[in-house]
Order: structure tokens, then C-alpha cells, then sequence
């Protein structure tokens, strides 16, 4: 689960429920990253399985 806290709001999507479908989920292809953006900070939790990620304004949850 991706969670991107960025400028541009989407205010059509942010009442609906979250469904999430852990069969559904899709592997990222390596040609697909975006390795020009610099990654600003990065901090996870010691117990949890959670990273947080900074890249200029965007800020990235990552959780299992």
C-alpha cells in the first residue's frame, strides 16, 4: 500500500472507502522507476512494517 501525500488533491476520491485486495497486487517493473528524483529522507518504524519516504514535495507511506 502506497499512500502519496502530494499538493495536488483529489477531492473526487478522498470520501470513497479504501478497498484493499492483496490478490490483486502487482509486482513494479524496474523499467518503470524514476530514478532522477532524489529521495530527500526516508525513517521507518522498529516494530511495524512501515517506511515513509521524502522526494521533493511528496511524501510516501509504504505498509504491508
Amino acid at each position: 500500500l502506497c499512500l502519496d501525500a502530494g499538493r495536488q488533491v483529489r477531492r473526487n476520491n478522498c470520501m470513497e472507502p479504501l478497498m484493499l485486495n492483496t490478490k490483486d497486487r502487482t509486482e513494479i517493473d524496474a523499467e518503470q522507476i524514476d530514478f532522477n528524483r532524489k529521495v530527500l529522507h526516508t525513517a521507518w518504524h522498529p516494530q511495524e512494517d512501515l517506511i515513509a519516504v521524502a522526494a521533493t514535495n511528496n511524501l510516501c507511506l509504504f505498509t504491508s
